[in-house]
């Protein structure tokens, strides 16, 4: 797995998705599907979103897929039923769920990396 940082992300995307990657992002909206139900049949960028806010409205608009983690919680004692499910995880517990779906399988790994002109691998 390559990880790297980017300078500009638009370009990072768009270069990604015109290079064979797809791009695949975090979001609790109607549009998202069940991870395990995401394509993992070509490479992949993964895009995490802010705790606060999520990923941004142009990041998501880049996407090729947008993911949601199954499995949410109920809350015991909750008098709505909006706030009985936990719908929310820490970024960093999503993007290790996110990375093991992508990496215990066997994902295509033989693509080159996507155009690394303004990116440093970190």
């Amino acid at each position: 797995m390559t990880v790297f940082s980017t300078d500009n992300m638009m370009r990072f995307l768009d270069r990604s998705t015109e290079s064979g990657w797809q791009v695949v992002g975090t979001d609790l909206g109607e549009k998202s599907i069940e991870l395990k139900e995401c394509p993992m049949d070509r490479p992949t960028v993964v895009v995490l979103g802010n705790e606060g806010h999520g990923v941004r409205t142009n990041v998501l608009r880049r996407c090729s897929h947008l993911v949601k983690i199954a499995g949410g919680k109920a809350i015991s004692g909750a008098t709505d039923s909006s706030e009985a499910m936990v719908d929310s995880l820490n970024v960093s517990v999503t993007g290790g769920i996110v990375l093991h779906h992508f990496l215990s399988d066997s994902s295509p790994s033989s693509t080159p990396a996507p155009n690394k002109e303004s990116n440093s691998a970190i």
